[in-house]
């Protein structure tokens, strides 16, 4: 789930935080998706990047009043009233948006769910690329070509084609308009280190992953190894 921080209030961390720590992605990767991975970071295992030291936010209601509160967003705040989170009409993704909206009323947050049809690929670009929506609910796979060539024999694919687009800050699919010089800085380092070089590519990809985590420009909701 994409958070635009086009949005005044969405650009503060401590409500991106909140948001994370209120949604129950337990919940959702277990009993609506069905997966055993619960998201850790940015990155999924068997991933370069993957750091098994980022644990999963645990759902803390009370935690994630008090970042709102600190950040001056109070439960009761109107500007909490008037959300709207994009998503697609598959069955499986209208639960999932359902649950983050009732998720999300805990910290005071009012999200109207704007649904598209899944069929209709240019609305649902349009809506994309609007702006106006403060979530986005969308799934995003790195790069077939890279996923499944030299490195499905070693096992630990290579994540950049997954991470660049979506938070680069001139990211092709960065619906969260999430900019950090130094996660750009890193990007860049990477185009210039062969795919071969994996320890070298590991440690770069593993410090976006951190930065990411930190800064919660979106939240992870669930991995898929392969569709």
């Amino acid at each position: 789930m994409a958070i635009n921080q086009k949005s005044e209030m969405l650009k503060d961390v401590r409500v991106r935080e909140a948001i994370d720590q209120s949604i129950d992605k337990k919940h959702i990767a277990e009993k609506i998706v069905s997966s055993e991975v619960v998201p850790s970071g940015y990155i999924a295992p068997k991933m370069l990047g993957y750091d098994a030291d980022l644990v999963p936010r645990d759902r803390d209601i009370g935690y994630a009043k008090l970042l709102m509160k600190g950040s001056g967003y109070p439960i009761n705040d109107k500007r909490l009233k008037d959300l709207s989170l994009l998503h697609t009409d598959g069955i499986m993704t209208v639960e999932i948006a359902k649950k983050i909206q009732a998720d999300l009323r805990n910290i005071g947050m009012k999200v109207e769910l704007v649904e598209v049809s899944y069929a209709d690929e240019d609305k649902w670009i349009k809506e994309l690329s609007s702006g106006k929506h403060d979530f986005y609910l969308m799934g995003y796979k790195a790069g077939i070509e890279e996923l499944f060539t030299t490195e499905e024999a070693t096992g630990s694919y290579d994540s950049y084609s997954l991470i660049a687009p979506l938070f680069k800050t001139d990211g092709e699919v960065n619906f969260s308009h999430y900019s950090n010089a130094q996660v750009d800085k890193l990007l860049g380092q990477l185009e210039s280190i062969n795919i071969a070089l994996k320890s070298d590519r590991n440690a770069k990809l593993k410090e976006i992953n951190r930065i990411l985590y930190k800064d919660v420009p979106a939240v992870v909701l669930f991995y898929i190894e392969k569709l």
